[in-house]
C-alpha cells in the first residue's frame, strides 16, 4: 500500500478533510502522483510540529492538469483558499480525484516508512 503525504502548515485540516471526503481534490504542482493513480492510499498528515500521522484512506481515481482559472472554479473540491501556500501560483495545477475515502482514529506511519521530501511512500 502507498500513503500520501498532506502538508498540514495552517489551521486547515487538509488531510482530514480527505480522508472523511469534503476534499475530492488533492492538488500538486507537478504530477507526483502518475504511477499510484488507481491506487487505495494511506492518508498521511504531516506538519511541522507532530509526527505523520495516517488519519485515513482513499481511492486516486483520476488526475488532470487544470488552468489556474479552473484551478478558482473548484474551490469547493480542493478546499484551497486564492493567497495560500497551496493556492495555484502558475498556469496551472495537478488535480487527483479522490474517491472511497474513509477516516480511521490517527496512527503514526510507521518511522522506517517516513521517507522526508516526497510526496508518497510505499509501506
Amino acid at each position: 500500500m502507498y500513503a500520501i503525504y498532506v502538508n498540514e502548515p495552517g489551521c486547515i485540516p487538509y488531510a482530514r478533510l480527505i480522508a472523511e471526503a469534503y476534499k475530492t481534490l488533492e492538488t500538486r504542482s507537478r504530477n507526483v502522483f502518475k504511477q499510484i493513480i488507481g491506487e487505495r492510499v494511506a492518508i498521511v498528515r504531516t506538519s511541522r510540529h507532530s509526527k505523520p500521522m495516517i488519519v485515513g484512506y482513499a481511492t486516486i481515481s483520476g488526475a488532470e492538469f487544470i488552468s489556474k482559472a479552473d484551478f478558482q472554479q473548484l474551490f469547493s473540491k480542493h478546499l484551497v483558499p486564492p493567497g495560500s501556500k497551496f493556492d495555484c501560483k502558475g498556469a496551472g495545477k495537478w488535480c487527483y480525484t479522490m474517491t472511497n475515502a474513509r477516516p480511521c482514529e490517527p496512527y503514526p506511519l510507521p518511522q522506517n516508512r517516513i521517507n522526508h521530501g516526497r510526496s508518497y511512500t510505499e509501506f
